[in-house]
């Protein structure tokens, strides 16, 4: 948002947020989803750290 700030001030950072926004949702339907609540922890993939079963939160 910094840069979208930086570059093009309010409009820059609605760009940015607008882009965020569309990557999220594209991601989202890859997995199968519409909304958040279609998301388990079962399609979360850790790297670098060892799975114990347990949210990391």
């Amino acid at each position: 948002m910094l840069w979208g700030l930086a570059a093009e001030g309010e409009a820059g950072v609605r760009r940015v947020l607008r882009t965020l926004l569309d990557e999220y949702d594209h991601t989202l339907a890859l997995c199968g989803g519409r909304r958040n609540a279609d998301l388990s922890a079962d399609m979360v993939v850790r790297q670098g750290a060892a799975w114990r079963g347990e949210a990391a939160w």
